[in-house]
């Protein structure tokens, strides 16, 4: 017997991640050997695209005779026709599709973690990327030379990778006798990741919060180096007690470090720029012109942004700088060796 394979809106009752899932089981396993029809409303469906996938648009139109309605069919070439004809949909296809990746992508970064820090022997300290994770090794041989090290450093790709990894690992993993520790860059974005665990406790003297006492699982941000504060003081003079000083792992380096690296273009810095508008105008402001105009002028690069392009070339560039340039980080390391023998 011929057997037709037909679906009537298989997004029903499904999550949109989950109807993303369901999708590409279809467009990978289940047509494979089949021929399959089937009608959606789901950007998570018509966005399908390949050899084997036709997509077509069937809607009532009233183009018959004497204005009568009949039922037309169109191919679609690009979802975004599909996006317009279907309304409310438009309005969540792009971002839809757009979270559905990010989400793909933190699971699969999570696993990998997961399964490295099944087999670690020694505390694990989980950073932002590859260049805060190549800073911090460096740091920890320059300061403690000798020293059999205490922990690893892992990088999680992004802030987001860093706090959904401790989630995870704080209720799912059950094996081992070391400390695991989220470590965010004291900026907008691990404030962002940060502000998820504020109902959770500090561990006492330190700005790391206790997720897991058990399992001894801690998320935390650089530390502000005590040179800065007085910086930090008069920059909320201009824009308010609520203002923080963007801190990478880059800025943990003292200015001298920071505007040799400048000059040397081993780092590159732009000015950040921000747009006030109301309902009909809008105009360009350049902040670091404003803000640096009340610092020093060694102290310009802190109210500008990192290119991210610069980062690894930084990291290996301070790979041959001097054990006294790292001094900023003695305070860090000796909060997470704290942490990891509590």
């Amino acid at each position: 017997k011929t057997h037709i394979w037909g679906y009537e809106e298989p997004e029903n009752s499904l999550e949109m991640s989950r109807a993303f899932e369901l999708a590409k089981q279809f467009n990978d396993d289940f047509c494979q050997e089949n021929q399959i029809f089937l009608t959606t409303h789901s950007p998570a469906f018509y966005d399908l695209h390949g050899n084997h996938v036709s997509k077509w648009l069937v809607q009532s139109e009233d183009s018959g005779p004497g204005d009568q309605t009949v039922t037309t069919a169109s191919i679609v070439q690009l979802s975004d026709q599909a996006d317009k004809r279907l309304g409310v949909a438009a309005l969540v296809a792009e971002r839809s599709r757009e979270l559905y990746e990010e989400v793909a992508l933190l699971r699969d970064t999570v696993d990998d973690l997961e399964q490295i820090v099944r087999q670690a022997q020694r505390a694990q300290i989980i950073v932002e990327g590859p260049s805060d994770q190549r800073i911090l090794g460096t740091a920890l041989e320059k300061l403690f030379p000798g020293d059999e090290p205490f922990c690893d450093f892992r990088a999680a790709n992004s802030a987001s990778n860093v706090s959904s990894f401790v989630k995870t690992y704080s209720k799912i993993h059950s094996e081992g006798n070391f400390a695991v520790i989220g470590l965010l860059d004291n900026d907008s974005a691990g404030a962002k990741e940060i502000r998820a665990f504020h109902s959770y406790t500090h561990y006492p003297g330190t700005e790391f919060r206790q997720i897991n006492l058990i399992k001894k699982v801690y998320i935390g941000v650089l530390p502000l180096p005590e040179e800065f504060a007085p910086i930090v003081t008069i920059l909320r003079e201009v824009g308010g007690e609520d203002l923080r000083l963007p801190l990478t792992i880059e800025f943990m380096f003292s200015p001298p470090v920071m505007n040799e690296a400048i000059h040397r273009g081993e780092i590159e810095m732009r000015d950040r720029v921000a747009t006030a508008r109301d309902a009909q105008l809008s105009l360009p402001i350049n902040l670091t012109d404003a803000y640096s105009a009340h610092l020093r002028e060694d102290m310009h690069y802190l109210t500008q942004e990192i290119d991210e392009n610069s980062k690894t070339r930084f990291a290996d560039w301070v790979g041959g700088r001097p054990a006294e340039d790292f001094e900023n980080f003695r305070q860090l390391f000796e909060t997470l060796r704290q942490l990891t023998q509590a």
